[in-house]
């Protein structure tokens, strides 16, 4: 154990140290006790048109791993608990892979997607930062392959946003400061939270939500195998909305003062209705759990929440879309208290356990992977993007300022296959239509409300 703030490493560069945040420790433990399961990464890939330096990139990626603490941290189990260091100098090397010639204006050849996706199976060594990693393809004349692939225990989802366009920053020259708040110091304000007042008032609010549900913030759709033998290979699909649903979905949430979130939660919680024919609704949606402040913080600061509904209290969908706004405005009071601390808080011995049962979740609605603007490149993410999958239904939903949406649904385990998924988007899909276009309807006049 070390119990000191500041050491020296083996090397005599002097680093901090300290306890590990919850969600890390329990991770590790997860990880450890089941060596089958995989570490979850954050991957993102880039395809690059116009004069790239490569040079001019690895001088930006210093720049950013020098502005965040999270991208020199480093992780040490000991017999009593996980700890951190972080190391005051790290390098970030830019992997120059072999080129691959690809035609200009071609999809990506199989071999670089074939890399891609085995990227993700690749283990970080926790004991060496930095815990990411960054390679380069050359595809031809002006044509590039970038892929940054980052440890979930050191980053989330926000992160590679910011990570994104501060490489993009220190790219064009610009000189990047250092932040003012650290995740270390982020992982000690957090703690001390936990130690505080605050704290139990918060519990006991998620204490008297969740009370009663038998499932707990787990949901169970009929179409669902949870034997043992249940298939796990995780797959993803996606829905693009016609423009006039679009439309009436940015009116609607206009009209009834609702934001993005509300919109697709609320559609989300009347398909789940009708799907399980229970009116007991719980969905997963996650906080960036920051202060405007600490927007640009690089570090694994977000966390799950839960929404909890009686969608039988609603005659119409106008008046559930109410009913979840009222919710939502519950949960924001009571956010910094995270849904995987309540459940180790009630049950210790969960520490390290895979979760069994399957649940929702809603990803915020959001651009998660915003392509960096290199100066004077042409810059596109790359489909497939994205995170490891837990075993869960993630919804995603990317709404442009044009009324173009595309839903898509992420589906890992419990025997979910790819039509399994798509059935259920074009069920949310016709959730957002009633909900919408059909506001002032009755839900018991639906053939499938509630077990009709």
């Amino acid at each position: 154990m070390l119990p000191e703030t500041t050491a020296r490493s083996a090397h005599g560069a002097p680093f901090r140290t300290g306890r590990a945040s919850y969600a890390q420790a329990h991770r590790f433990a997860m990880e450890d006790a089941q060596p089958d399961h995989p570490q979850r990464t954050l991957r993102t890939a880039y395809r690059i048109r116009g004069p790239l330096d490569p040079e001019r990139l690895a001088s930006a990626m210093s720049a950013v791993v020098a502005r965040h603490d999270a991208l020199r941290m480093s992780l040490h189990p000991s017999e009593e608990e996980l700890r951190y260091r972080v190391h005051n100098r790290v390098e970030w090397p830019l992997i120059r892979e072999k080129s691959v010639t690809v035609a200009a204006g071609a999809e990506l050849a199989p071999e670089l997607v074939r890399a891609l996706d085995d990227e993700l199976l690749d283990r970080f060594d926790r004991s060496v930062p930095p815990l990411a990693s960054a390679r380069l393809w050359e595809l031809g004349s002006d044509d590039w392959l970038l892929s940054l692939k980052i440890d979930h225990m050191i980053a989330d989802v926000l992160s590679v946003g910011v990570i994104g366009a501060e490489l993009s920053r220190a790219y064009q020259g610009e000189t990047l400061p250092i932040p003012g708040l650290s995740f270390a110091d982020w992982i000690e304000q957090q703690d001390a939270y936990f130690r505080g007042e605050q704290a139990r008032v918060d519990r006991a609010y998620w204490d008297a939500t969740l009370a009663g549900r038998p499932n707990g913030w787990n949901t169970l759709l009929p179409d669902f195998d949870l034997s043992e033998t249940a298939g796990n290979a995780p797959g993803a699909v996606s829905l693009a909305l016609p423009t006039g649903l679009g439309a009436s979905i940015s009116a609607f949430r206009r009209s009834n003062r609702l934001t993005p979130h509300m919109v697709y939660l609320s559609a989300l919680v009347l398909c789940l209705a009708r799907r399980t024919g229970d009116p007991d609704v719980c969905v997963l949606s996650a906080t960036a759990n920051r202060s405007r402040d600490l927007a640009e913080l690089v570090g694994w600061c977000a966390h799950g929440l839960a929404y909890r509904f009686l969608a039988g209290q609603a005659e119409t969908p106008a008046e559930l879309a109410r009913l979840v706004r009222a919710g939502c405005m519950n949960v924001m009071t009571h956010q910094r208290y995270p849904l995987l601390r309540w459940r180790l808080d009630n049950d210790p011995g969960e520490l390290g356990r895979r979760l069994r049962l399957p649940y929702v979740f809603l990803h915020p609605i959001t651009e998660y992977f915003t392509a960096p603007a290199f100066a004077g490149l042409d810059t596109e993410l790359v489909d497939g993007t994205g995170v490891e999958a837990d075993p869960c239904l993630g919804f995603q939903v990317r709404h442009t300022t044009g009324d173009e949406v595309t839903l898509s649904l992420h589906h890992g385990g419990f025997g979910y296959t790819r039509a399994h998924a798509e059935r259920l988007l074009a069920d949310f899909a016709d959730a957002l239509r009633i909900l919408t276009e059909r506001p002032d309807s009755r839900l018991r006049d639906l053939e499938d409300w509630l077990g009709r």
